[in-house]
């Protein structure tokens, strides 16, 4: 899991900002097969078999479906052209990706 500075600073400031200090950011696939979409959620505890991983202070959990079917997935904040997250992957899961505002 790859995560950019500006991703992590965004993801602070969301945090902080929605008094979600202590939560965890989710990463997720949406869909099955052909259609499939990666995706953010806030949780605030991860599961028994939820892999975990910290960025400069921000608490990331995924499961092990999404440990094999992503790939290496990185995280990304644009501010243009649209303000948001970007989450693309590289590797066997190349052709998942998925995309969402500030608010995930």
């Amino acid at each position: 899991l790859t995560v950019t500075p500006a991703a992590v600073e965004e993801f602070k400031t969301f945090l902080s900002e929605s008094g979600k200090e202590n939560c965890y950011i989710r990463l997720l696939i949406n869909g099955m097969a052909e259609v499939a979409e990666l995706g953010l959620a806030l949780e605030e505890s991860p599961h028994d078999q939820d892999q975990l991983e910290e960025k400069d202070g921000v608490s990331f959990i995924y499961d092990n479906i999404v440990a094999t079917q992503a790939g290496d997935v990185i995280i990304d904040f644009h501010l243009a052209p649209q303000r948001g997250f970007s989450i693309r992957t590289n590797g066997p899961g190349a052709d998942c990706c998925g995309s969402c505002d500030a608010g995930c």
